[in-house]
């Protein structure tokens, strides 16, 4: 879980910042009212007096402090004076947020961004975006702080300042982290660090470094997790920065924790605990009694786990942090459960699913999509009007250059002939650019497919499984006799069948051992259990020293399952064998079986192969189909390590 202080300093209004506050000082407030008063004619000056005017009531005097602010942007209207009016609308905005009353913030906000968009200031409007997405963001509404980032950033691209667009991505990644998209969080931690390395000011590293540790932890990706971790680490280190020590070190034990590492991850989290305490960090304390409740959990000390559940819990509900709350709630039940106290139990689950459905909705997720999908094709359509302006100019270049062909003949051959040039390239262009774009949508469908899979599969494990796991415990303390027994045995077997079967579907949609044990274990796994029906014999052949990229092993897995599921349905083979190896610079997966072939001529290509092939465009691999009627069937892929290769 990340970590909310970040989301306070890091990602609320950075670019325009709070005003200076400054402390009450009355012989500084009788020498504003004093210039005010000296002024004959108000002008630019008097709007700035009348700000610092109201900054000197901030603390003592809410009515003066707006009043003061009303004057300074009424003034900036009457002088026309457009600096002056963004700056009134943000700054009292900044006031009534401070005061508590955030509806009334976020209108002049509004207000301010419709000036910003009539006046086509995009910095400013970028400003003012960034500002609603963070009001929106501590509110939990992040759908709503989405939507105001990726504005934000629309306006970002147009003034090339890498810096607040690195901000801004970092911002969005915190989003969807909170909205448990970790893949899309990833991609915008990733594009942060990108964006602030060729900026050259790393402000947000060590962050973004943290967060993608923190998204591969709930991956369960824990090698990757770490290694951005002590990137994270260093930074903090070199920095001398507290608060991100503090996360680190307990997204560090938390991972520790879940690897049966339980002393280490005490340690670490104990350290965390001490930083929070000292920087008065009340959600860090929360989020790092979770992860040490959750240790406890595991060394099965469950008195001990009740005691920073039930902190966290106290601490969410009285600052407001329904999601630490949620996970409080389920923390609370396991170690109930552990105790043999099934009603309290599942009292504390209820209020983890009541709090669980209205953080997160469907409507929020098609929402997210939507916006996401409106600025790729915005950013698309920006693209391609640039590509037609570049093409107009060369039309237009090509016409002067037609009209001196007639004075000379040999003129008239040349410019043919680099015409004939010019287009060739302009139309092996248009095909690079068409297959780039087939590659990109390839990339996005997979993608989309596997996240959904994988939300599937985790909703399948941990609600559905959660529940029949604590049915089948109720079940068990339920005393039997002689006139029940049949029954309760029959109901237990039932669930055991059911809990069984929901673990089926949940490995076959994101099969657990690739996250944890890699590609290789998967393979193995899925061959035992196709070689458990004792039909088929099965061999793997594993020969790969190179360190293969997450993505990169998914789709070899998915290509290697998807190949063995058509030998099962159609090949009638007694014997399966898949070979993984090195050659070069290139990677050879071959897929053999010993059954009844087919007609390649006669094939036509159903769901099954297409995915095969269009996995292999993604990875720019070659595929090769051996067979013949009678003879088996020989499946290669041929794959450069450049597109697959662990590049972290």
């Amino acid at each position: 879980m990340f970590r909310k202080l970040f989301i306070t300093f890091v990602c609320t209004g950075l670019l325009l910042g709070l005003a200076a506050f400054a402390q009450p000082n009355s012989s500084k407030t009788d020498s504003l009212l004093k210039l005010i008063a000296g002024k004959k004619t108000a002008d630019t000056v008097t709007v700035s007096l009348y700000t610092q005017l109201a900054w000197h009531y901030l603390d003592t005097d809410s009515a003066k402090t707006i009043a003061y602010l009303q004057k300074s942007r009424a003034l900036a209207q009457q002088l026309n004076y457009n600096k002056g009016m963004w700056e009134g609308y943000n700054n009292i905005g900044m006031a009534y947020a401070r005061y508590g009353r955030i509806d009334t913030a976020m209108r002049y906000f509004d207000l301010g961004l419709q000036r910003a968009e009539q006046g086509k200031n995009a910095q400013v409007a970028a400003k003012y975006s960034i500002n609603i997405a963070s009001v929106y963001l501590n509110q939990a509404k992040y759908a709503d702080a989405i939507r105001y980032y990726i504005a934000a950033l629309r306006y970002l691209d147009t003034l090339n300042d890498r810096g607040q667009v690195a901000v801004t991505q970092h911002c969005i990644g915190i989003a969807y982290y909170l909205l448990k998209n970790y893949r899309l969080s990833l991609s915008y931690y990733a594009a942060s660090i990108t964006t602030e390395t060729k900026s050259g000011k790393p402000v947000m590293l060590g962050y973004s470094y943290n967060g993608m540790g923190a998204a591969y932890k709930e991956l369960n990706n824990y090698d990757s997790a770490l290694y951005y971790l002590q990137q994270g680490r260093e930074v903090a280190m070199k920095n001398g920065d507290k608060a991100l020590m503090s996360s680190v070190l307990s997204n560090i034990g938390a991972i520790y924790g879940q690897q049966g590492r339980t002393h280490e991850a005490l340690d670490y989290l104990n350290k965390a605990l001490d930083l929070q305490n000292a920087l008065g960090d009340k959600r860090g304390i929360a989020e790092t009694s979770i992860a040490a409740g959750d240790v406890f959990v595991k060394l099965k000390d469950y008195n001990k786990a009740l005691q920073y559940y039930d902190t966290a819990k106290r601490i969410a509900a009285a600052i407001g942090l329904n999601d630490i709350l949620k996970e409080a709630w389920k923390g609370l039940s396991s170690a109930y459960a552990g105790l043999g106290n099934y009603k309290t139990s599942l009292e504390a689950y209820s209020q983890y699913a009541s709090i669980k459905d209205s953080l997160y909705t469907k409507e929020s997720t098609a929402q997210i999509a939507e916006m996401q999908t409106r600025y790729n094709t915005e950013k698309k359509e920006q693209d391609n009007k640039l590509l037609q302006q570049e093409n107009d100019i060369k039309a237009l270049q090509l016409a002067k250059e037609r009209n001196k062909e007639y004075l000379l003949l040999a003129i008239f051959i040349f410019t043919s002939l680099t015409g004939l040039v010019y287009y060739n390239r302009y139309r092996l262009r248009q095909k690079n650019v068409l297959l780039q774009e087939r590659e990109l949508r390839a990339h996005a469908v997979f993608r989309a497919q596997e996240d959904e899979k994988a939300r599937l599969s985790r909703q399948l494990h941990d609600g559905v499984g959660a529940l029949l796991s604590l049915a089948k415990l109720n079940i068990s303390g339920i005393e039997s006799d002689p006139v029940n027994e049949k029954l309760l045995n029959s109901t237990k077997k039932l669930v055991g069948d059911a809990i069984t079967e929901v673990r089926g579907i949940s490995h076959e949609l994101m099969p657990g051992t690739l996250a944890k044990a890699g590609l290789k274990a998967a393979l193995e796994e899925m061959l035992e259990q196709i070689a458990s029906g004792n039909t088929m014999k099965t061999q793997l052949n594993y020969h790969l020293h190179e360190k293969i990229a997450p993505s990169g092993e998914l789709n070899i897995y998915r290509i290697a399952q998807e190949a063995c599921n058509n030998i099962i349905k159609h090949a009638k083979a007694q014997n399966i064998e898949v070979l993984l190896r090195e050659d070069g610079d290139q990677l050879i997966l071959k897929i053999t079986d010993d059954g009844v072939g087919f007609d390649k001529e006669g094939l036509k290509a159903g769901n099954g192969l297409n995915n095969i092939y269009s996995r292999a465009d993604v990875m720019k691999a070659r595929v090769t189909i051996t067979t013949n009627t009678g003879k088996g069937t020989a499946l290669s892929i041929v794959i450069p390590m450049k597109q697959i290769a662990y590049a972290g």
